[in-house]
């Protein structure tokens, strides 16, 4: 339960800083190809619904190679949610 939840808050919060950084950081400066990459990945990724990735990570991804358990299934689609965020926080701050 209690334990559970705290280490995948821990995991979110290394991996959606960590990815936070570089993603907002790439967007502020990145070069042409980059910000438009990094905008069109912010720009479907947090359109979509955290329910509906959690679903296609636990769900889809299975069909196309690796089968994730709950624990990561879950820190996969949280530190994505918290790196997309972070980094239009970063990306925010920088320009």
């Amino acid at each position: 339960g209690l334990a559970v939840t705290l280490q995948l808050a821990a995991v979110v919060l290394v991996f959606g800083t960590a990815g936070g950084v570089v993603l907002g950081v790439a967007s502020a400066y990145g070069g042409a190809p980059v910000r438009l990459f990094v905008g069109a990945l912010l720009y479907l990724a947090r359109g979509l619904p955290l329910l509906i990735q959690v679903f296609a990570i636990f769900y889809l991804l299975p069909l196309f190679g690796p089968t994730l358990d709950r624990f990561s299934t879950a820190a996969v689609a949280l530190g994505a949610f918290a790196a997309m965020t972070i980094s239009e926080i970063v990306r925010g701050g920088l320009v």
